[in-house]
């Protein structure tokens, strides 16, 4: 028999406790043992009888269910008495926890108790306390001993996010999770004013097409709410949600409002832990939403870095480590998701990760603007009222999100749902903001102060004819196979296609012509602190059109586009 439940817990609702963790018994002696520890015989009886024929399994057990009463108190004697008895008030030990049970006695909380606790509980259900029939343990005793023979656990957790209440299976260790999410009941119905909520926050009236990230958002949503309703047994990924918006645009309100009660309504700040303040994480590893507002500044590139892989070991990593104080470290699989709410200031964006090509997937980036509440929320009474209505709809919007919402092809990933978005004006401030970003830029504008054979001039660093080619010298000096495309023979063809010139080098000439320019104050300070040959790797994956590598039989070159087109060049001599 399967002892211990998935992310679901150890048993349902609705069935007797006593189905939980019975060494002799199986999933099928359900109802006989419910109506055994009533002492319902003729209940039990009717109901096996009722299948028909009995078998010799189930008239073997009708006959021990027989022999279990008719002690003193209404308690059997039988094979299954001690096993009803602490089944039926969810008794368990955990190993190495001296006498301190747990336990849910007609509660809907688990409770940690001493011994005295659950022998009053068991006296309390007419279990003796005094050896009977002869026996040399009390009934009281025997279950006692039984618990911590038979029901023993490894480790008692307040909360896992994404697991219900009960006793589960994790990496082979039998725990308690004491709390559950409080899910929702989805039911068809109107969700207009959450629909006038988010379509305010999210639609942008001067893009392409205004309503896109009002979809994503319910593309994303709907991944969240699947985990944990659908396929609690299986983590399914969702991306980092980033709201970039002004002050008092209400994105803190649509994370508290909207996705912390559809995901259970258990939220928390893992901020301590994400900017390396603190190690220990049991605080919020039980909630499924964590919830960033206003993350901390730092606008070093190093601690942007650190914070990306933060964020995309919460996304990803299906494989966790809970950490609470005094206690080691034990391994989880929590199901949650990570929202960001954040002013979209040049400041504050800056505090913002990279989107580099290893983050930009793991990422939703949504522009929210302000705009007028559907409900007036600016005295306390009128708060509490948009709240309770946006409570109110929360079950609609449940169900369209579970059964109405369908991605469509083109945008499904079968990693993350949905493929993620970046608005555009969000993605190019975080971009120009990132060192690449000032190479190419300084690249663009960069003069040459002395050439090669050290005869002064002023001239742009694509228009020096030593390092710039036409596409006519390029295909005088390069010979591609058209056959293996190539990253090189790409931008080659598109410097041909639009009569550009293409710098071609070493990394180590661009550094040392770089260390020559005009802007060489700037360019020392970039070279300083990071590798070039990173940040042309960089380059050539965020803006492939501008930036190739191309591997030759002796040496590994650089090619980089330059910004006009040949007709357009102007000399400035400065």
């Amino acid at each position: 028999m399967e002892e211990v439940g998935g992310r679901n817990g150890g048993y349902d609702a609705g069935e007797t406790a006593a189905a939980v963790m019975m060494p002799r018994l199986s999933v099928d002696d359900v109802e006989l043992l419910a109506a055994a520890e009533a002492l319902e015989l003729e209940e039990a009886r009717a109901k096996l009888k009722a299948k028909g024929r009995l078998t010799a399994r189930e008239r073997s057990l009708l006959k021990r269910a027989q022999t279990a009463q008719g002690d003193e108190g209404g308690v059997g004697r039988g094979p299954w008495a001690v096993e009803v008895e602490t089944a039926a008030l969810n008794a368990y030990w955990v190993n190495g926890d001296g006498t301190n049970y747990h336990m849910r006695d007609g509660s809907a909380d688990w409770l940690q108790v001493p011994e005295a606790k659950l022998v009053l509980a068991l006296q309390r259900r007419g279990v003796p306390t005094h050896p009977v029939g002869g026996e040399p343990l009390s009934r009281v005793d025997q279950s006692l001993m039984y618990v911590m023979e038979q029901r023993t656990l490894d480790r008692a957790i307040e909360a896992i996010a994404g697991f219900r209440d009960g006793v589960h299976n994790i990496k082979g260790s039998r725990v308690l999770v004491r709390r559950g999410p409080q899910l929702l009941e989805p039911k068809k119905g109107s969700w207009d004013l959450i629909e006038q909520f988010l379509s305010g926050r999210l639609i942008l009236d001067d893009a392409p097409d205004p309503a896109v990230q009002f979809h994503r958002f319910n593309f994303w949503m709907s991944r969240a709410v699947e985990n944990l309703y659908k396929s609690p047994d299986v983590r399914l990924n969702s991306q980092v949600l980033i709201l970039a918006g002004p002050r008092e645009s209400a994105k803190s309100r649509l994370q508290h409002a909207i996705i912390t009660p559809l995901l259970g309504g258990r939220a928390a700040d893992p901020s301590r832990y994400v900017f390396g303040e603190t190690t220990f994480n049991s605080g919020w590893m039980g909630c499924e939403h964590l919830l960033i507002e206003d993350p901390r500044p730092s606008m070093k590139m190093l601690d942007r870095l650190q914070l990306a892989q933060i964020l995309k070991s919460l996304a990803v990593n299906e494989d966790q480590s809970l950490h609470a104080k005094q206690r080691d470290e034990f391994g989880v699989t929590p199901e949650f998701v990570v929202s960001i709410s954040i002013n979209d200031d040049p400041d504050s964006l800056r505090i913002l990760p990279p989107l580099t090509p290893d983050f930009a997937d793991k990422v939703q980036l949504f522009q929210v603007t302000k705009r007028e509440m559907p409900m007036p929320t600016r005295t306390a009474g009128e708060r509490l009222a948009f709240r309770l209505a946006i409570e109110a709809e929360l079950p609609a919007y449940l169900y369209y999100l579970l059964e109405e919402c369908e991605v469509p092809e083109g945008l499904r990933s079968d990693r993350f749902g949905v493929t993620h978005y970046h608005e555009p004006s969000l993605r190019v401030s975080l971009w120009e903001d990132t060192p690449s970003s000032e190479l190419l830029a300084l690249m663009d504008i960069a003069k040459i102060s002395t050439d090669a054979a050290g005869t002064s001039e002023n001239k742009q660093m694509f228009f020096e004819a030593r390092w710039a080619l036409t596409p006519e010298e390029m295909r005088a000096r390069f010979t591609f196979d058209p056959r293996r495309g190539s990253a090189g023979q790409s931008l080659a063809a598109k410097a041909e296609r639009e009569n550009k010139r293409v710098w071609v080098g070493t990394y180590q000439d661009l550094q040392i012509q770089l260390e020559t320019c005009q802007h060489q104050r700037v360019a020392k300070k970039l070279i300083d602190h990071n590798a070039m040959q990173r940040l042309l790797a960089r380059l050539a994956e965020d803006v492939p059109d501008r930036v190739a590598q191309y591997r030759g039989n002796s040496e590994r070159l650089w090619f980089v586009l330059a910004p006009h087109p040949i007709q357009a060049e102007v000399v400035d001599f400065g």
